[in-house]
Formats: structure tokens, C-alpha cells, sequence
């Protein structure tokens, strides 16, 4: 059965990636990946067919072969540390990346962020993934970086703010600070705390508020 299950997973994933991965030598290198898939298996406590599953999402997500395999395991190690499906997880970090913009080339370090993240604040995977949702494409656009975007979420969780509201509130804050409306900015000039450095670029989310923690607001 499970022998049925992996052909038919891996026979899907082959279809999906048939269809934009173009470089030369498809099937050797699919070969490769269908080797990476079966020992990735053994070695970790997921199944084959449970692998190939995650490579599936990652081909849905439009991942040539070298992005999967770039991917795999790392996806593998953060659903492992988390205690989530693999497919799910596959499914989610994939979301984020695209939402951010971040290259298959970066999964190892954007996993370990996450990781990192889940495994010392009080919030999950799947909450960062919802607070992403909804606040990935404005961090990235304003200059945040994804490391101090998913600390971020990790700080409003220990605060009990997750998931869509961690997300909506990230969103909120990064619009006032990157686009404030007339009362807003005559406010920001005010209170003295500067949303650009001396070259017009945002500054750090983590300086604007060391500023305004520094007069008590």
C-alpha cells in the first residue's frame, strides 16, 4: 500500500514539475530527487510516501528539481521540531517564502528563523504562517527583514497577540509607519522618533520602538 501510495505521489509530482522545469535531462535528474526522497525518509521519522507528498507542494509552488532538493530537508527538520504533517509544513513555508520573496536558495536560514521563532516565543508554525498571510508582501515591500519581521510575531504571541490578528497587527503598524496619513505623521513629528534614516529608507522596526519606548509611549 504504501509502495502504491509513493508511485502515485511522486508520479504527480513528476507531472506537475514536467511542466516548467525545462533544463536538460529531466529524467536523470528526477531520478536524483526520487533518491534525496527515499532517504530522507529513512532517515528521519517520516515515510516516503510522506516526502514525496512535500515535494508535490513545493512543485504546486512552482520549485524546479534543484529547489527541491535545496528544500527538502530543512522542510523535513522544522516539520520535525514543530510536530507537524510534512505536506502541510511544505505547504506553509512555501507561502511565507513566496509572500517575502525569499529564494529557494534561503529555506535553510528562513527555516532556522522560524524555528528559532516557534521554539522560543509562545506561538506556532502554522500561527506565523497565518500572521504571514497577512503581512508578508508589505514587510518585505517596506525593507523589514524576515528576521526581524518573524521575531516580531514571536514578541506579539508572547503577548497573546497570534495568527490572522498577530498578522493584521504587523500589517497596521507597518502602514502607519511606512505610509501615515496627515494626523499621523504631524503626530510622528511630535513625539520627536524619526520613521527614516538620513537616506529616506524605513528604519529598523526594532529602533522606532526602542525610540518610543524611550519616551514612555
Amino acid at each position: 500500500r504504501d509502495s502504491a501510495d509513493y508511485n502515485n505521489i511522486i508520479q504527480t509530482t513528476k507531472n506537475i514539475l514536467g511542466t516548467h522545469d525545462l533544463a536538460p535531462n529531466f529524467a536523470g535528474r528526477f531520478s536524483g530527487m526520487e533518491q534525496l526522497v527515499r532517504r530522507v525518509g529513512m532517515e528521519t521519522k517520516f515515510t516516503a510516501p510522506q516526502v514525496a507528498d512535500a515535494t508535490k507542494f513545493l512543485a504546486m509552488a512552482g520549485f524546479d528539481l534543484n529547489a527541491i532538493e535545496q528544500s527538502i530537508r530543512p522542510i523535513a527538520d522544522i516539520a520535525l521540531i514543530g510536530d507537524n504533517d510534512l505536506g502541510e509544513t511544505a505547504d506553509v513555508v512555501t507561502n511565507i517564502m513566496t509572500g517575502y520573496g525569499i529564494r529557494p536558495e534561503g529555506m535553510r536560514h528562513a527555516a532556522d528563523v522560524m524555528t528559532m521563532t516557534f521554539t522560543k516565543s509562545n506561538t506556532t508554525l502554522m500561527e506565523i504562517a497565518e500572521s504571514y498571510k497577512y503581512a508578508a508582501a508589505l514587510l518585505a515591500k517596506n525593507g523589514t527583514s524576515f528576521e526581524e519581521a518573524t521575531a516580531a510575531i514571536g514578541i506579539l504571541g508572547d503577548a497573546g497577540i497570534k495568527g490572522s490578528q498577530a498578522g493584521t497587527t504587523l500589517r497596521t503598524l507597518a502602514l502607519n509607519i511606512a505610509k501615515p496619513t496627515k494626523k499621523q505623521a504631524e503626530m510622528w513629528q511630535q513625539i520627536g522618533v524619526k520613521r527614516t534614516d538620513s537616506n529616506g529608507n524605513l528604519r529598523d522596526l526594532a529602533e522606532i520602538f526602542g525610540d518610543l519606548n524611550a519616551k514612555n509611549l
